[in-house]
């Protein structure tokens, strides 16, 4: 499933997440919270995974979250719908919500992740 390439990393549980969250040296998380049976999840997939390449010398992190794995964190961060992209500010750990963006809409992920990419 990785591509090649690929920095995006897959959060496989609540703790995972929270771990990650705290041992991330990146400012912006970008977390695309999918399922393998959605089509527009499928889609996304490698255009975020060029993103996670694209940006890699920026402060910027790019996380997976499997809602049918990970239902706990889903239900934690209020996603319903797939795909959901959520962009996190980073501050010292504790993940601050900045946007939600419901549906694959590629050129609002875009321009978001560039506006606040450092």
């Amino acid at each position: 499933q990785a591509m090649k390439g690929s920095l995006v990393e897959t959060i496989n549980s609540i703790s995972d997440w929270d771990k990650k969250a705290t041992s991330s040296k990146k400012k912006i998380i970008v977390v695309d919270f999918f399922a393998t049976w959605c089509g527009p999840c499928v889609s996304a997939a490698p255009v975020f995974a060029n993103l996670s390449k694209e940006y890699k010398e920026k402060d910027v992190a790019f996380w997976k979250v499997d809602v049918d794995q990970c239902a706990q964190i889903a239900s934690r961060e209020g996603v319903s719908a797939m795909p959901t992209f959520k962009i996190f500010a980073n501050e010292n750990g504790k993940l601050r919500e900045i946007e939600k963006i419901v549906g694959f809409n590629q050129s609002k992920i875009e321009s978001l992740i560039s506006s606040l990419a450092k």
